[in-house]
């Protein structure tokens, strides 16, 4: 019942290949709203610069980098340093 709300105007249109699967054609109803793009902007004037050099500082470099790339992106992105 739900493919009968869904889509109309169905027309089997010939075998795919050897199978015994046909390719259909039909019109789909979906009604929703028209995507409007966001562009993000970012703002970085407005970034504490200061803060960001002093939690870089924190790290110990040599230690954090002593491990594979991934494990090393890993602990970045996860903030375990």
């Amino acid at each position: 019942m739900l493919d009968m709300i869904l889509v109309s105007n169905v027309t089997v249109m010939f075998n795919l290949g050897n199978s015994d699967h046909n390719m259909i054609y039909c019109t789909v109803h979906y009604d929703h709203e028209p995507l409007v793009a966001q562009k993000i902007i970012r703002d970085f004037k407005r970034g504490d610069y200061n803060a960001i050099n002093d939690k870089l500082a924190e790290i110990n470099w040599d230690t954090f980098m002593d491990s594979n790339a991934n494990e090393s992106w890993n602990r970045f992105n996860l903030g375990t340093y």
